[in-house]
């Protein structure tokens, strides 16, 4: 509506305009039109200067033409090239919307540039992590009450070595434990870990963020798993290395008077296997009936549950199989000291948690966890990191825009030149003229540009327009900056040194795995004091 006022208001103008000129005879407007634009090319002289005689005014006339057709013919081989040629296009993004940043890495791939608002944030702010422990670790077993259950039914007479009655209690306040450590252990990991602060300069994409963290999270897993088990190897190594007494388990003392002037330390054996030369000799638990003084009999067998010559090793070789069957556990209570009777309401494990013949020494090595819960928000991670611009970079046609642009851009420098090659020409045509008569010039002139036929005309057609299309390719080439792009397949590590001293803004060099150990590109070295290597601890 309004380009249509203001070109009825321009054409208004021209046609009283063309009205006042003085006619002969009535024209059309078209008519008028024409002759306009007539009048204004035959007299249009871009080159007049003072002194000129009509001849040299001819020439710049002539030349003026000459120099519009020329600069109409480069600008639009100009706008034809600058709108099939691709280029780097960047589009910049005010704070964007978490849809908004998908949808780039979507169509743009990886080459959204988004800086963050703050680039640190803890992990509590977009992790959560839930451990979920096996069931032993809330069952019955590891209660105060089965405890003090095991406890009560410890027979204060003569009993078998292997007796279930007496060696239980160890063995479940020695699981208790494992599961209250485990627990503290991985407590205090996720209090800590959560509270690590992570380091973004600039946003993410959602499988880049969610393998990062992924592998952080694994790496802190394993950490916690190794501060768990670092004391419990400990405690095996040492009961094993020193042969350290314990109640009884790895060895007897051998009586032969009442004076015990002859008294013996003897090494035990389980199924035939000396405590002095393993500490994996473990023999099944079961109910003993004392049938003489020295004589016991078994009466009922504890499947998979050990004794043996440290606690820890007899408990991890173990399983919790008959505790998964609450039948078996009341047959167990009959044979007991104390025996509940009805009053038994202790419960059996389910076996559609867990394996009932699962050892216990595997249940360890995962940290008595059956499986873990890690939720990881890339909508939290976003929120925090709160780009409040995005950068987009991309290849592709450009725009009549970007033809508008470029030729306002290359237009002042492309008239300019133009304007000065034509007046040297002029220039020099005039001091000819001054050494050559006007009709040798007009000759040379004429047989430059008459054709004797139509392949003439086409050849000079076409150097013509060939020249014409090398200029204006080369005065582009010339006004724009242009990204080159240049991809070395394998780099060195030496040429990614000069490249990165010569590029360091524009240099982008992927890896092929992302995630890399330490030790593959570090190497820590203590050094202790003397005394540690001194004959002072020899």
């Amino acid at each position: 509506g309004g380009f249509t006022l203001v070109l009825g208001f321009f054409i208004q103008l021209i046609v009283k305009f063309i009205r006042r000129l003085p006619r002969t005879e009535p024209i059309t407007l078209c008519q008028r039109i024409k002759y306009l634009f007539r009048k204004i090319w035959t007299r249009l002289n871009m080159f007049k200067h003072h002194e000129s005689s009509e001849q040299q005014k001819r020439y710049q006339r002539q030349s003026t033409r000459l120099y519009i057709f020329i600069l109409i013919i480069t600008l639009s081989i100009l706008s034809v090239y600058i709108l099939i040629e691709k280029g780097i296009h960047r589009m910049t993004i005010s704070k964007p919307t978490e849809n908004q940043y998908k949808h780039f890495q979507q169509v743009y791939s990886n080459k959204s540039i988004c800086p963050c608002s703050s680039i640190t944030m803890t992990y509590s702010n977009f992790i959560t992590i839930q451990p979920y422990y096996h069931q032993v670790c809330s069952s019955n077993f590891v209660s105060s009450q089965w405890i003090q259950y095991s406890i009560s039914n410890i027979k204060n007479s003569t009993y078998y070595f292997a007796d279930y009655a007496i060696n239980s209690q160890s063995q479940f306040e020695l699981l208790t434990m494992l599961c209250q450590q485990a627990q503290q252990i991985v407590d205090n990991g996720i209090e800590t870990f959560l509270q690590t602060q992570y380091v973004s300069s600039q946003i993410d994409s959602q499988d880049l963020f969610q393998s990062k963290i992924n592998l952080l999270i694994t790496d802190w897993r394993s950490t916690i798993l190794n501060s768990y088990l670092r004391p419990i190897n400990i405690i095996r190594t040492i009961s094993q290395g020193n042969l350290l007494m314990n109640s009884g388990l790895n060895n007897h003392f051998s009586v032969t008077n009442s004076t015990y002037t002859n008294t013996k330390i003897i090494v035990n054996k389980y199924s035939n296997c000396s405590c002095a030369l393993s500490s994996q000799c473990v023999q099944v638990m079961g109910i003993y009936k004392q049938i003489s003084a020295v004589r016991f009999q078994l009466i009922l067998p504890i499947p998979n549950f050990f004794i043996g010559c440290s606690p820890v090793e007899s408990l991890l070789k173990s399983t919790l199989e008959i505790f998964y069957n609450r039948s078996y556990m009341v047959e167990i209570d009959k044979y007991l000291l104390n025996s509940l009777g009805s009053s038994f309401n202790f419960s059996a494990l389910n076996p559609t948690l867990s394996l009932p013949n699962e050892r216990i020494e595997t249940m360890v090595n995962r940290l008595m966890i059956d499986s873990w819960s890690s939720n990881i928000s890339f909508s939290s991670y976003y929120q925090t990191c709160a780009p409040s611009s995005c950068t987009i970079e991309y290849i592709g046609k450009n725009n009549i825009l970007d033809v508008i642009t470029s030729l306002i851009g290359i237009f002042g420098g492309l008239s300019v030149g133009l304007k000065l090659f034509f007046i040297l020409i002029l220039r020099s045509s005039e001091k000819i003229s001054n050494n050559l008569s006007f009709i040798a010039m007009k000759t040379v002139i004429k047989n430059l540009f008459i054709c004797y036929n139509q392949q003439q005309m086409i050849t000079r057609l076409q150097i013509f327009f060939l020249t014409i299309s090398l200029y204006s390719i080369f005065l582009f080439s010339t006004y724009t900056t242009k990204l080159i792009t240049v991809e070395i397949i394998k780099p060195t590590y030496s040429t990614y040194q000069t490249l990165s001293l010569n590029y360091s803004q524009s240099l982008q060099c992927f890896c092929s795995d992302i995630s890399l150990p330490y030790k593959s590109f570090l190497t820590i070295k203590p050094r202790f004091h003397d005394l540690c290597s001194s004959q002072f601890v020899s």
